[in-house]
């Protein structure tokens, strides 16, 4: 039998554990494979946060077999399932990973080891059956949303298992039994309507719709709303957002922009936002053409992958001129770039533009009304190591309200790309978001950089939209010694702004 020791260490307010040093005496077959272990810690959001972040440096070979797990402790890890029970052979694959993710995330932290399939459980979600097309999986989706509720809305997706086939899953990341407990539940409730439900292990299953996305562009179609005959009539001038206009509401006071600021000035009393790290904030109501929160507004500040929708608005600048053609390769790239924040695929979408340069001339001197403090100079480097290019939240967000209302070359197609699922900071992981509001979004992470940026699509109680933009970043001067702590600790703080807004928002126009 074998006899194995795992040297922790806990890394700060984050809770996040890094598993250093395994030591290990020589292991037999029967004793289980050998997988890569990534992270350990209390909190499944930072797991699931960090899964996509290493599967964007290690490539969709890797990406595709990343999995949640849970550890004996109860903490959440990222771990890449192999099938080899040679620990040699493991831990060469843990070195080269460890090396490319260090270089990724410029951090001296050890960032992949061992770990024995053993030692952790896998996590299961509840399948509602496979479906032969997607809309009929949408059909089912819409059911089980209606019949299960809120909670499980939060969590439901359509994943592509296969080839031809598509599934919906509530990713619950349970144990199994408790897992088939529940899906034996669901199945006596859904069972008038024909759906039966199982537990299913977790995979990296593509997902194509629900959870955060906009669930498709039809859900993100622009919406003037009546004004409220309870206030004031506002300007006509304010109420109508006109096209290609420079000029955003400013808000220097208010309500919603103090409790944003005495947020965050709260976090930076308790030394959660260090002296070197500067924050910028931008809310702003599209319908009613209205800004609540300006906050470093106007300053550049790194926008790591943030800048590729920027990148696809050059792109289809130059489709809509009749000098590129938006077809199956180049909507399959805008695809991975956007949805899976895809580097390699970036810069391809990019050189088709002309280059850096070139999308610089595009944003400056065809949309230089939106773009004020935005500078695009380099090509993603290699693992993603961008910091040169940068952007301003207002620019962000005006960009956002243009393509919102569609005054933007492909706006409806943009929309659709930045709608898709995936991980964002902005509703995913904030509880006092309803599952029913929509999010269009792009993130940004660097060593130096953390960000979100969106459209969130809320509603009133009578089912009137109340669409807003929102825009955080966090810019940090030096290096942090942690990348995974900095990045969790980051992104809980656009959380916790991003909550703070919808809580505030909802006083002020009765939402859900």
């Amino acid at each position: 039998m074998r006899s194995r020791r795992t040297v922790l260490r806990w890394i700060g307010a984050s809770g996040l554990i890094i598993a250093l040093y395994p030591v290990v005496t020589p292991t037999r077959a029967s004793d289980g494979s050998w997988d890569i272990s990534y992270l350990w810690t209390p909190e499944r959001e930072a797991a699931l946060d960090y899964m996509e972040r290493v599967a964007g440096v290690l490539g969709p070979d890797v990406g595709k077999k990343l999995i949640i797990v849970q550890g004996k402790s109860g903490n959440w890890g990222v771990v890449y399932q192999r099938t080899g029970t040679d620990l040699a052979a493991a831990q060469a694959v843990a070195k080269r990973h460890d090396k490319l993710l260090r270089t990724a995330f410029g951090s001296d932290e050890l960032l992949a080891t061992t770990v024995n399939d053993k030692s952790y459980s896998l996590r299961f979600n509840v399948g509602y059956g496979l479906s032969d097309s997607m809309a009929s999986a949408k059909v089912v989706f819409r059911s089980v949303a209606r019949v299960l509720g809120p909670d499980v809305h939060r969590q439901l997706v359509i994943e592509t298992p296969k080839e031809g086939a598509w599934q919906v899953t509530y990713k619950r990341l349970g144990d199994q039994a408790s897992t088939s407990k529940v899906a034996a539940h669901h199945s006596k409730l859904l069972a008038s309507r024909g759906i039966s439900a199982r537990a299913v292990p977790d995979q990296s299953h593509i997902a194509v719709w629900g959870s955060s996305s906009a669930e498709s562009s039809e859900s993100s179609r622009p919406v003037r709303v009546a004004p409220d005959p309870k206030k004031p009539a506002p300007k006509a001038t304010t109420n109508t957002p006109k096209k290609g206009r420079a000029v955003l509401p400013s808000s220097n006071t208010g309500p919603v922009r103090n409790k944003v600021n005495s947020f965050v000035q709260n976090w930076r009393h308790k030394g959660l936002v260090a002296g070197d790290e500067t924050t910028s904030w931008f809310v702003h109501t599209l319908h009613d053409d209205k800004t609540w929160v300006a906050i470093n507004a106007d300053k550049p500040l790194q926008c790591a992958s943030m800048v590729k929708p920027l990148v696809a608005l050059a792109f289809m600048h130059r489709v809509k001129k009749g000098e590129l053609v938006y077809g199956p390769v180049s909507k399959a790239r805008h695809t991975t770039m956007i949805q899976q924040s895809h580097n390699a695929h970036t810069n391809w979408v990019m050189k088709q533009v002309g280059g850096p340069a070139a999308v610089q001339k595009i944003l400056k001197n065809h949309y230089g009304n939106i773009f004020k403090h935005t500078k695009v100079v380099e090509y993603i480097p290699k693992y993603g190591k961008t910091y040169r290019n940068k952007c301003s939240a207002q620019d962000f967000v005006r960009f956002l309200r243009a393509l919102w209302f569609d005054e933007l070359p492909q706006s409806k197609e943009i929309k659709r790309l930045m709608g898709l699922p995936g991980r964002d900071r902005l509703k995913t992981g904030v509880s006092v978001i309803p599952a029913s509001v929509k999010v269009l979004n792009k993130t940004g992470t660097t060593s130096h950089a953390c960000g979100d940026f969106g459209i969130l699509i809320a509603a009133k109680a009578d089912g009137t939209q109340v669409p807003y933009a929102f825009c955080g970043m966090v810019e940090k001067r030096s290096r942090s010694s942690s990348y995974t702590q900095w990045q969790s600790s980051k992104t809980k703080l656009i959380r916790g702004v991003s909550g703070v807004t919808y809580a505030a928002l909802k006083q002020e126009y009765g939402l859900k």
